[in-house]
């Protein structure tokens, strides 16, 4: 009972250090049970024997025993039968935990995704608020017929208030033919990138947004929301302009996206763009220093990011941007052209059922040494016994044999 005690508490205290995952212990605790029962077994048929053995004058001859040949089916059956369910075990375990992994990414790129697009619709509706108006169409109407200094400063004044309330980079202001009128902040867009903007702003009756990109002479990746500067109550009045609202990415955008739910050693979440042939990844990688050059690879290749560009939202398995084989879950980005890719590492998901499979190997290869000392045990008890009836044979015919003779004397 105290050696059955102290195995149960110290093996259990083992097994949770060693493994966590709830199916893995579940798993690990059978084994266990099973390991202790063969070995229990063994013991307790040494003791009998031992038992047995100060009793062997009393024997009487047993029945016919088992063949060596019978004896060694029986270790070959049972063992295949011990193999063959510790394969089926392992097999439906990883497969188990598999689908465990495959749900948990699901649900990570489906509320990072949501939680993306949330955040994208809240600055457009910023963007709105800011930019339209009777009251801002009328000051800005007033300042470009007399450039007055003293609007043009509370105009940047309000700017400024707006730029650092919200963590933006640079507030711009542009004319209806993508003209800089005013800039706050340390950062502006090429006279390019910038006409490039209204002419896709003026288009939009909705904010537009200017995707993630470089800003000449700055090495940060930025994201800008562009929006009519219009008057809202009168849509017959001519659109002024547009403002664009520029905020650095890594700073504002790739913390909420790259956020893991759980601690894990690979785990990551890449913010994903197709551009022409290739898939783009925006972010900063986990596995890549940061400030990097955007990765990109050819869209018919087979990382899981290439092939949700492809086929669109779903599940994915295969080499990622390092080569490693992951597990991957897409989902696009309402409101953007992005996708969205929450993935981890197979040897990470599989690592607690490769640690089991070690241990089962383990167990199942004592059950079965333990299995044939026990069967060789009861080979050799049968040839005791058949040693020790031949003997009583023996002496029971010498016994009769010097009687017989003894009768013939007298």
């Amino acid at each position: 009972m105290l050696v059955a005690t102290l195995w149960i508490l110290f093996s259990d205290q083992l097994i949770g250090l060693v493994f966590h995952d709830p199916l893995v212990l579940a798993v690990a605790g059978t084994l266990k049970g099973w390991f202790f029962v063969a070995v229990s077994g063994a013991f307790l048929y040494r003791i009998l024997n031992s038992l047995e053995r100060s009793h062997r004058d009393a024997l009487l001859p047993l029945p016919e025993t088992a063949r060596p040949g019978q004896l060694i089916t029986v270790f070959l059956v049972l063992t295949a039968v011990l193999v063959l369910s510790g394969v089926l075990i392992y097999s439906s375990l990883a497969e188990s935990i598999r689908r465990q992994q495959v749900e948990e990414l699901e649900a990570v790129a489906q509320i990072k995704a949501g939680q993306v697009a949330e955040w994208v619709e809240a600055r457009r509706a910023y963007a709105v608020d800011r930019s339209q108006g009777p009251f801002l169409m009328d000051v800005l109407e007033t300042w470009q017929r007399s450039g007055d200094p003293q609007i043009e400063a509370r105009l940047s004044a309000r700017l400024q208030q707006d730029q650092h309330s919200h963590a933006y980079e640079a507030i711009e202001l542009a004319d209806a033919d993508g003209n800089s009128l005013l800039t706050v902040g340390n950062l502006r867009h090429s006279a390019d990138q910038l006409q490039e903007i209204t002419r896709r702003a003026l288009q939009s009756p909705t904010p537009v947004l200017a995707d993630l990109s470089a800003i000449s002479g700055d090495s940060r990746i930025h994201l800008s929301f562009a929006a009519q500067v219009r008057d809202h109550t009168r849509p017959e009045r001519p659109v002024f302009g547009v403002m664009a609202f520029t905020l650095d990415a890594r700073r504002e955008l790739f913390p909420l996206a790259q956020a893991w739910p759980r601690k894990s050693a690979s785990g990551e979440i890449v913010i994903l763009r197709r551009e022409g042939d290739q898939v783009v990844f925006l972010n900063d990688l986990r596995h890549r220093s940061p400030g990097q050059t955007a990765l990109s690879f050819p869209v018919d290749s087979l990382l899981p990011a290439a092939q949700a560009m492809r086929i669109g939202p779903g599940n994915y398995a295969g080499p990622d941007y390092r080569g490693v084989p992951v597990l991957a879950a897409a989902r696009a980005v309402s409101g953007t052209p992005w996708m969205l890719m929450a993935k981890i590492d197979q040897n990470e998901v599989f690592a607690s059922v490769r640690g089991l499979a070690i241990a089962s190997t383990a167990i199942v290869a004592s059950i079965v040494a333990a299995l044939a000392l026990f069967l060789g045990m009861i080979w050799r008890q049968q040839r005791l016994r058949e040693a020790l009836v031949l003997r009583h044979s023996e002496d029971s015919y010498r016994s009769l044999f010097e009687n017989m003779l003894n009768a013939v004397a007298h």
